[in-house]
């Protein structure tokens, strides 16, 4: 089952067309903390 918190961070890629830097400023976070939290859940950009 996914966390509210990769699903959060899914979204937000999804609205940034996976520009992490982006993505880290919607989510108030530095852009280190955010990759972080993508290795966390295994999230990575597909291509």
């Amino acid at each position: 089952m996914e966390s509210v918190e990769k699903k959060h961070i899914l979204s937000l890629l999804e609205r940034t067309r996976w520009n992490v830097t982006a993505a880290a400023e919607l989510a108030g976070m530095k852009r280190t903390t955010f990759s972080s939290r993508m290795k966390k859940h295994g999230i990575r950009k597909k291509g």
